[in-house]
């Protein structure tokens, strides 16, 4: 059937259009409702924390003195330079909303990037000839004659067409963006960089993507778990074998450091002596990363740890503290080599650990999570709960909205019904990536199969 070239384009063109009038239409209705429940906004990226950070510094008081700041310095740096344009009002009025719509146009752009890089995922001749590679087999065998229809059977779900179309379009209806956008949370400012990483990363633009995942990584520390499947991704490609690990390792710190430096001469107008940058860095890292890594905020969000160093670990609060906060570094490396065939597969798994073992969860983590899973839909052929789990888990918010407004405004019920809700949303989350897990080992079990079978086949 003949397809006009322009239709894409009219299709992302409507799907923006609609994006802008459902996040408008939230925000003029429900906008106050959400920028102060915890669910969605967290000291960590609240937008009004960061416009009295801005007046503290006007008015010359740092603010990281305060301790009430407890956000990335390089959104104060950001907003900073952007409060000298006439337009600020304006623009901190939209800013967000336009942010979401690029992540949609950003998101409209991976499954052609993710196709031209991983091919080999949508055909049955190309997974055996990438298994045979993959594995320093003769390739002979993957270019027999010989039925596939086996392989054909377990690989039916290809990259669809429209499915530019079907992310762009989920990501600009999901709830979870929707309010993250409309609460003013600086997390949407995350979740652009990390689409703009992942298109990079398809794209194999070395330079552009250490750089800003060194830059994630500064906003958020938890992002620190993307770096070995982000090597992968870099060098995954046979013409790039010079490019290593250690190289993309390097370039990260390396840039790390340079986010970091610009932090403090910004932060200092670039006027004061070293002596006094070095004080006002010590605070800042104590205000920021001390904050994340101690959970000194106990109020109650989707996430659990509030209820563990609140209730339950008074005592031993530094052991649990190490426990729960490195964990996922000892899940890094095993996950990265156990999908080593499917990269992007272990870069979205480790995205969604870091969004899981945040101190301070939001719904802007769980909207990154949904954003991607089309791009992996054609792998999870196997998958047997995908549509259950993404169903229970969105009850399950709603659940913990209603319990919270029962918990902190009625006093209607105790903590332990919010707890245990929370505690659902994270049980069903781990489920929803096992599943995934699950269906990509049992793909990549059957195509080993297929392989061998067509090697017995040449052989009788």
């Amino acid at each position: 059937m003949y397809r006009p070239a322009s239709l894409p384009l009219l299709h992302l063109t409507f799907i923006i259009a609609l994006s802008i009038g459902f996040r408008y239409f939230i925000k003029n209705c429900y906008q106050n409702d959400w920028q102060s429940t915890y669910e969605v906004v967290t000291p960590v990226n609240s937008f009004k924390r960061l416009e009295e950070a801005l007046w503290l510094k006007s008015k010359g008081i740092h603010p990281y003195d305060v301790g009430y700041y407890h956000d990335s310095p390089f959104y104060l740096c950001l907003f900073q330079q952007l409060s000298r344009l006439d337009s600020f009002q304006f623009l901190t009025s939209h800013i967000f909303i336009i942010l979401d719509i690029f992540s949609v146009v950003l998101l409209f752009c991976l499954p052609n990037a993710y196709k031209r890089k991983f091919s080999h995922e949508t055909s049955p001749e190309t997974s055996l000839i990438h298994y045979a590679k993959h594995e320093k087999m003769t390739q002979s065998a993957a270019n027999l004659d010989v039925s596939r229809s086996r392989l054909r059977e377990f690989l039916q779900r290809q990259i669809y067409s429209h499915l530019p179309q079907i992310i762009s379009l989920g990501y600009a209806l999901n709830p979870f963006a929707v309010l993250s956008c409309v609460a003013k949370s600086t997390q949407t400012i995350e979740n652009t960089a990390v689409f703009l990483l992942a298109l990079l990363l398809l794209l194999n633009y070395k330079f552009l993507s250490t750089l800003l995942l060194a830059l994630c990584i500064f906003v958020d520390p938890h992002l620190v778990v993307l770096i070995p499947p982000s090597c992968l991704l870099l060098t995954s490609d046979t013409n790039s074998n010079r490019y290593g690990f250690m190289t993309v390792v390097v370039s990260v710190v390396s840039f790390l450091q340079l986010w970091l430096i610009l932090s403090f001469y910004f932060l200092n107008d670039g006027a004061k002596p070293i002596s006094d940058i070095s004080a006002v860095g010590w605070k800042f890292l104590q205000s920021y990363f001390g904050f994340i890594f101690k959970v000194e905020d106990i109020q109650p969000n989707i996430g659990i740890n509030w209820y563990f160093f609140g209730l339950i670990f008074p005592n031993f609060r530094n052991f649990f503290l190490f426990v729960c906060q490195f964990q996922i570094l000892f899940y890094m490396i095993p996950i990265t080599l156990k999908f080593r065939k499917y990269p992007f597969v272990a870069w979205w798994i480790l995205l969604c650990f870091s969004g899981l073992m945040k101190s301070y969860p939001s719904t802007a983590d769980l909207a990154t999570m949904f954003a991607f899973i089309p791009l992996i839909y054609h792998l999870l052929e196997k998958s047997d709960l995908m549509f259950v789990l993404h169903l229970f888990i969105l009850i399950c918010f709603f659940i913990i909205y209603v319990l919270r407004i029962l918990f902190v405004h009625t006093v209607a019920i105790n903590v332990n019904f919010y707890f245990f809700a929370c505690l659902a949303l994270r049980v069903l989350i781990f489920f929803l990536i096992n599943d995934v897990m699950k269906a990509v080992l049992k793909r990549d079990f059957l195509v080993k199969y297929c392989y061998r079978e067509l090697n017995e086949t040449k052989s009788d």
